[in-house]
């Protein structure tokens, strides 16, 4: 949908960044992506949260829609994941829930986000996967893109055959279209956490079709491969974030969290930002170059309500 460069604004302080997202030139021009792009910002900027990646301002540069938000200087999960592979390499195992547990209190914050007037959101961000958390070299871990969220700032998209989401990371009820809740969102943490564990994703296939059908059916016999090394209380606590009927699931990402920290302070594991710092820094981890984009201080702003 999208492009995202580094940016700095012209006239003031140069050195500062941001992240500037712009519509791929191919969809700027249709009211259905536009609309996307403009609920985006929207229900972004109602969000202020350290775990979730801060919406700054929204207008138009050269003509173009423009999100401007907060730069992450890192690397996303799934960039991380694709480095580990090459080197044969697996996070270590409290880093993994580290991650983990910094994303679920952005979602736990999102979830429950209200308007100024104290009406709920109903956020769900529906596309909860390695490439939407960021991992800063500081350690912060920041959840991002919330291009497909739900919430209640949003009209219902209608489309035939509208499927929001990352295939292989959609919990059970997205797939089928049913009404979803904050719980699907927690699936999809338990998919990500699995894959931050092992390094493999849980559910895989030779196409999309059979990514997706394996989804559905929500298999996760995978946890009990001894190759993996998983223990019993954390296999216990994803098997609980993976049911596929959702009534069996955990009732918020709260609750997820303290099950984690739980079998953390059982096996001795610090969830520190710190040491993630440390092990990225000894990993040589570099974050990803772009073209930089320059705007004007004058750009005009199309604006949004602020929760």
């Amino acid at each position: 949908m999208a492009h995202v460069h580094i940016a700095r604004r012209i006239g003031a302080d140069d050195s500062k960044r941001f992240a500037a997202k712009r519509i791929l030139p191919e969809h700027a021009n249709k009211p259905r992506f536009v609309r996307m792009f403009r609920a985006e910002a929207s229900i972004s900027a109602c969000l202020d949260h350290p775990n979730v990646v801060r919406t700054l301002d929204f207008g138009v540069q050269d003509g173009e829609l423009v999100l401007v938000m907060e730069y992450v200087d890192g690397v996303s999960c799934a960039q991380l994941l694709r480095i580990l592979a090459r080197r044969g390499q697996t996070l270590p195992l409290e880093g993994a829930l580290y991650i983990a547990r910094e994303a679920l209190a952005g979602l736990d914050y999102a979830h429950g986000a209200r308007n100024s007037q104290g009406e709920p959101l109903g956020i769900i961000h529906r596309d909860v996967s390695p490439g939407n958390i960021l991992i800063a070299m500081s350690g912060e871990v920041k959840l991002t893109d919330f291009g497909v969220a739900r919430s209640s700032r949003r009209p219902r998209d209608t489309s035939p055959g509208a499927l929001k989401g990352n295939f292989g990371y959609m919990s059970p009820e997205q797939i089928a279209g049913e009404e979803i809740d904050v719980r699907s969102d927690i699936f999809s943490l338990g998919v990500v956490l699995f894959e931050l564990l092992t390094g493999r994703p849980l559910f895989r296939g030779k196409s999309d079709f059979e990514i997706l059908a394996r989804t559905y059916e929500a298999n996760i016999d995978e946890l009990s491969n001894p190759g993996l090394g998983l223990p019993l209380a954390l296999r216990l606590v994803l098997a609980t974030a993976l049911a596929r009927d959702r009534r069996e699931r955990f009732s918020s990402a709260g609750e997820l969290s303290e099950a984690l920290c739980r079998f953390a302070r059982h096996v001795g594991a610090r969830l520190e930002g710190v040491r993630l710092a440390s092990w990225l820094e000894t990993l040589e981890v570099s974050p990803p170059r772009s073209r930089p984009l320059r705007f004007s201080e004058t750009s005009e702003i199309v604006g949004f309500e602020k929760g």
